[in-house]
């Protein structure tokens, strides 16, 4: 089965045209606000000072009203260090209902190459910085409403070093441009 048959139901995102798309992180993320800032509080409440956050440090208890929009990121390193790969271990409800049933899949086989490039730039900056990293993609769709898609990526490390997950925020809202 195809991973496009498995968004059929889904609008193609290939006719999403002037896209804007930066990585931000550091202060930046201070002024995160509703649901996107109370996941981001909640890591920041977590971490502790020269260690990374590990997975058994997260309570999915304790992260209900986020469920439907984490998705959690197992990450694959090659011999020589590089990033090699990232693995779509779990997503949320919300997420998958936008994007296609991708559990358990490489990020590059998303159907959507563009998309999968953008996440796996802002996977690689979270590992280079050792820190969250906030993707804001927006974007117009053919039939002229905006997307907007905001990606909270948090690092996580087993052995509270070396990064080998990272849990995400997904933001996804779709609208008509406001007008001047």
């Amino acid at each position: 089965m195809s991973l496009q048959g498995s968004n059929r139901n889904q609008p193609d995102r290939s006719d999403l045209v002037n896209v804007e798309h930066e990585n931000l992180h550091g202060g930046a993320l201070d002024a995160l606000e509703g649901p996107l800032g109370e996941f981001f509080a909640y890591f920041r409440r977590k971490m502790k000072p020269g260690r990374l956050l590990s997975r058994a440090d997260v309570k999915p208890e304790e992260l209900k009203p986020h469920l439907l929009n984490i998705v959690i990121l197992d990450l694959v390193f090659g011999e020589d260090g590089a990033l090699d790969d990232v693995i779509l271990r779990l997503i949320g409800s919300n997420v998958e209902r936008f994007y296609g049933k991708l559990t358990g899949r490489s990020v590059t086989e998303h159907p959507n190459k563009n998309a999968a490039a953008r996440a796996c730039k802002s996977v690689s900056l979270m590992v280079d910085l050792r820190a969250p990293v906030l993707a804001d993609t927006r974007g117009e769709l053919a039939d002229g409403n905006i997307l907007s898609i905001r990606s909270l990526y948090i690092p996580l490390a087993q052995d509270g070093q070396t990064i080998d997950k990272a849990v995400v925020y997904v933001e996804i809202k779709k609208g008509r441009p406001h007008s001047r």
